[in-house]
């Protein structure tokens, strides 16, 4: 059942304003898994977990971080106006912290429970190995899956032992659960990738696309992207890596890189997906609060949620 696999955050969405015409998303987030009967509405839940980062630890605060930064902000857009989307807090992920193989099982579990009912799974991370358990639970859900990563690194290194954060697309593509060139990789930095992994990537047919590219083309290099990860997949899983941003507007994560796109360029990424892509769930990641300087990175991660949930069809 939901309500065992996930804890109650309804603390978190506390915040109330104090401007009677004011209204915070905490007014209208329903806090807790949706009721057995409840039609399909976008589910947010939050995985705790930072046991396989590869970088440095800090991300199992993200989840909390970001809904305090999402409660404050209101639910309403200037081409859209209020939003009246149904939208679910399940709560946190129940994930034991020292063994990742549980953590994915738990994660695994949790999408799925909450695509069996029908919702759209939107999941706040934790490490970027949460990723390969979140799409794996679309497997047998639709014929073929298209992904699209916004990330500054590939991730897509070979198992060794224990999957880490750098793993997830490359298990995706060795187990066969994203076919190659349904994979699109945006927003990568020089000097920070291997040049092994690159060659890997394309053998397997994967797109990938330089943030430098990014910015001199946002909007022809997200069209393109979208496209591809589409073609003749029955749906699009989109992850966000918070340090696809310039360390500058995201300084909290593991690996902050030079280089990246500004929190606008990625809101306005992440409205066109939302918009041309026939998305099937969504997370954002590496949000590490530890790391990070008066709340930069959980701000730019809850803006970036929030254009999501603001833009979707």
């Amino acid at each position: 059942m939901p309500g065992d696999l996930f804890a109650s955050t309804a603390a978190a969405w506390s915040a109330r304003p104090s401007d009677p015409h004011d209204v915070f998303f905490a007014q209208v987030v329903e806090k807790g898994p949706a009721r057995p009967d409840a039609p399909p509405a976008v589910a947010l839940f939050g995985v705790p977990f930072d046991g396989a980062v590869l970088g440095r630890p800090g991300a199992r605060e993200g989840p909390d971080a970001i809904r305090h930064h999402m409660a404050r902000l209101k639910p309403w857009t200037l081409d859209g106006g209020a939003m009246d989307r149904t939208i679910y807090d399940f709560g946190n992920v129940r994930v034991p912290h020292g063994d990742v193989a549980a953590a994915h099982q738990a994660t695994e579990s949790a999408a799925l429970a909450i695509l069996q009912g029908g919702h759209f799974p939107v999941a706040l991370g934790g490490d970027h190995s949460l990723t390969f358990p979140l799409a794996k639970a679309h497997e047998g859900r639709v014929r073929k899956l298209g992904v699209i990563n916004l990330d500054a690194h590939l991730d897509v290194r070979d198992v060794s032992g224990v999957p880490n954060s750098g793993t997830s697309f490359g298990r995706l593509l060795d187990l066969g659960l994203v076919p190659g060139p349904n994979l699109v990789e945006v927003g990568l930095r020089d000097f920070a990738n291997a040049d092994a992994y690159a060659r890997k990537a394309r053998k397997a047919g994967a797109t990938l696309f330089g943030a430098q590219e990014w910015i001199e083309d946002p909007r022809g290099v997200l069209l393109h992207a979208i496209e591809i990860a589409s073609r003749d997949a029955e749906g699009v899983y989109l992850s966000v890596d918070l340090d696809v941003l310039d360390q500058a507007e995201a300084p909290g994560v593991s690996a902050p890189t030079p280089g990246g796109v500004s929190s606008a360029q990625l809101n306005a990424a992440i409205r066109l997906i939302a918009q041309r892509a026939p998305l099937i769930g969504a997370d954002f990641m590496e949000v590490a609060p530890p790391l990070d300087r008066d709340g930069t990175t959980s701000r730019a991660a809850a803006f970036a949620v929030m254009t999501l949930l603001g833009a979707m069809k």
